[in-house]
């Protein structure tokens, strides 16, 4: 039996990039924010922006496809424009994603962690 993580852990591991890449490019596409505008209001250096934009980081992700984080990701990115962004709305894609994880009883493994559906056991 491996490691047992939170699943907050896992979603840093494996879904954070891509929740970053996604929201930089709303950021950039939609509001026309800058590289740097973007870094300063979300505490990340402008290389990461560039790199999150340009598919470098966070692009393996099939984040996009989902209905609920895409919208969500727009509220956020609206958020971010108008000074109000509040990092615990990431929390809510982490829900959105365990849920859906949970639904598929799919198992989720990272190196030698297992995170499943508890109620399939």
């Amino acid at each position: 039996m491996g490691n047992i993580k939170l699943f907050c852990e896992i979603f840093v591991k494996k879904y954070a990039a891509a929740v970053r890449a996604m929201l930089t490019r709303v950021l950039i596409d939609k509001y026309s924010l800058s590289q740097v505008e973007i870094a300063e209001r979300l505490g990340i250096t402008q290389g990461a922006v560039s790199q999150y934009y340009n598919n470098i980081r966070g692009a393996n992700s099939k984040l996009g496809e989902n209905e609920k984080i895409k919208a969500l990701i727009d509220e956020i990115a609206s958020q971010v424009v108008k000074n109000e962004y509040n990092e615990a709305r990431i929390c809510e894609i982490c829900n959105i994603i365990r849920s859906e994880i949970e639904q598929s009883n799919i198992e989720c493994k990272v190196q030698n962690t297992q995170v499943t559906n508890p109620q399939s056991q």
